[in-house]
């Protein structure tokens, strides 16, 4: 084997070896020191404006707390608002039964207290007409008047016991 010659560098693989004297950037960059203290200071940052803002403006929302306070227990504005809308509503009576009224058709409350019963007893005081009823109530002295039909079962609606055209007994649903 041969010896060895030392190996040759030249200038310009030499320059890429050598240490650069102007400043660049190095392989790695350094760590970057401080990154959890600038985080807390912008936390700290946004939590004193935070506060500042809620602490300038926390009489205001103090003030509409109260308002809305003083309105739930009084009404007033409530009160002051629909009586501008009643004043500009507007209704016209017209002849007839109205084809759009409907009535509650189910429902605990609504059955126990006769709501859905309604459009039966509408059909029973107009299957013979109304008007002879208002104006034999008009034309006579009683303060009240009580209209019966005959139905299948009574004892759903209820019973009346008459004498001479009078009500002597009435029993709202009777249980036997």
């Amino acid at each position: 084997m041969p010896p060895s010659k030392p190996l040759e560098i030249g200038d310009d693989q030499a320059s890429m070896f050598a240490k650069s004297e102007r400043p660049g950037p190095s392989p790695l960059p350094a760590p970057r020191r401080g990154l959890r203290t600038r985080a807390k200071q912008l936390v700290s940052r946004i939590t004193r404006k935070f506060f500042k803002y809620l602490l300038y403006s926390s009489p205001l929302l103090i003030a509409a707390l109260l308002a809305l306070v003083y309105e739930m227990r009084t009404s007033t504005w409530q009160s002051i608002y629909f009586t501008r809308v009643a004043a500009e509503a507007s209704y016209k009576v017209e002849a007839g039964p109205n084809p759009n009224t409907t009535f509650p058709s189910f429902g605990p409350y609504d059955v126990r207290l006769g709501y859905t019963r309604i459009p039966r007893i509408i059909d029973n005081l107009l299957k013979n007409g109304i008007s002879g009823l208002v104006d034999s109530f008009r034309e006579g002295e009683s303060d009240a008047m009580v209209l019966l039909t005959p139905v299948p079962d009574p004892s759903s609606y209820g019973v009346a016991e008459v004498e001479e055209d009078r009500i002597v007994n009435l029993i709202e649903k009777p249980e036997d």
